[in-house]
């Protein structure tokens, strides 16, 4: 990543969301079905208390 010099959020589904599905597939060497299944919205991942 470049230094900006300012934060800026970056999401995992944003940016797999951008991406062409055949460009998807081939980076993360997954099947189509296995591409549809991934969630379509922003997932939040916590630790637990």
């Amino acid at each position: 990543m470049l230094d900006a010099g300012a934060y800026q959020e970056s999401s995992l589904t944003e940016w797999a969301a951008s991406v062409p599905l055949h460009v998807l597939a081939n980076t993360l060497a997954l099947s189509r079905d296995a591409l549809d299944a991934l969630p379509k919205d922003k997932v939040d991942i916590v630790a637990p208390r």
